[in-house]
């Protein structure tokens, strides 16, 4: 057997490892949440006030979800480590594999580790519900921003109603007053 050709051990995190990667993560995604939930109160601010601190927020924001990217990446690799002390292994289909990875993660951690997971799918629960609250407050901003303009500058119908409610376009009387 010639040099090159002598197997390095791949070795598994350590029962330190994994509380230290798992704490790590809940710190994330705990910092996602309660930066998630400070967006959703700038977002339901003022456009002055609002402004002053959501730059800040969206920063940490995407450095939260850096390092759970991250997280998630070591995660996988341990997995495929895991996955190729496997004797016999074969190859497996993408959802087969995915499988595999939750169920060889979830083999990996004892009881204090399983307990720190749970919290940390909790968080993730909660980060998801208000990412989505927040994604709809700021659609809701953008619609109004837009509809304002287009009033403002005359770029939509103009819409009144009559006594008997139904709509009359007023856009020809705005070009007129305009004028």
């Amino acid at each position: 057997m010639s040099q090159c050709q002598h197997e390095v051990p791949l070795l598994l995190p350590s029962h330190q490892q994994l509380i230290e990667h798992l704490e790590s993560e809940l710190i994330a995604v705990t910092q996602l949440a309660k930066l998630l939930d400070k967006e959703n109160s700038l977002l339901k601010m003022t456009q002055e006030e609002m402004l002053i601190d959501l730059n800040e927020v969206v920063e940490h924001k995407q450095a939260c979800i850096n390092q759970l990217e991250e997280n998630a990446q070591q995660r996988d690799l341990w997995t495929e480590l895991a996955q190729q002390q496997i004797p016999g292994n074969k190859p497996l289909s993408v959802r087969q594999k995915q499988a595999i990875k939750q169920k060889q993660w979830l083999k990996l951690l004892d009881d204090e580790l399983i307990e720190k997971w749970n919290k940390i799918e909790q968080f993730i629960l909660i980060c998801k519900r208000l990412n989505s609250i927040n994604g709809r407050l700021i659609g809701f901003r953008r619609q109004r921003n837009k509809r304002i303009e287009e009033l403002l500058f005359g770029n939509s119908p103009a819409t009144t109603y009559s006594a008997s409610g139904t709509a009359i376009n007023t856009r020809g009387y705005q070009n007129s007053i305009r004028a």
